[in-house]
């Protein structure tokens, strides 16, 4: 029931909050403070970042109703100058996300990877990975 916060938008909010609160602290060596950010890149933070995406997300149900479990898919995407930066952050993300199990997440698994670069003079090297996050709230 949405009274008690299953299902709601606010249950999904604290994921993408919990989501990235887990990717800063594990990436803080390799990228600055303020650039792992949801659906966009803010203006001039600079590379290296890290742009979070919600492809998809479901919510688990029973014969009575909701279950209060959440499945995402989220897409993590690593841009930086270089290939070697954006290798590097994809072994950092990672090292902290797959099969990372703890606060509300019930389990966080790779699902696959692509890389590309960006055209133009200004290379931008980009790898991306997508998660399934298992996820639940805790009143629920």
């Amino acid at each position: 029931d949405r009274a008690r916060g299953e299902g709601g938008a606010a249950d999904r909010m604290t994921m993408e909050t919990d989501l990235r609160t887990l990717l800063q602290a594990g990436l803080a060596p390799l990228v600055p403070p303020g650039s792992i950010n949801w659906a966009e890149h803010p203006q001039g933070v600079d590379r290296p970042y890290v742009v979070l995406t919600l492809p998809s997300d479901t919510e688990g149900a029973t014969m009575q109703g909701r279950d209060g479990l959440r499945q995402s898919r989220v897409q993590v995407d690593c841009y930086g100058p270089t290939f070697a930066s954006v290798a590097a952050i994809r072994v950092a993300v990672m090292d902290t996300l797959h099969g990372y199990r703890g606060g509300n997440f019930r389990g966080v698994f790779f699902d696959g990877a692509r890389s590309l670069r960006e055209p133009g003079d200004d290379a931008v090297h980009r790898l991306s990975m997508d998660f399934l996050t298992h996820w639940r709230a805790e009143n629920a």
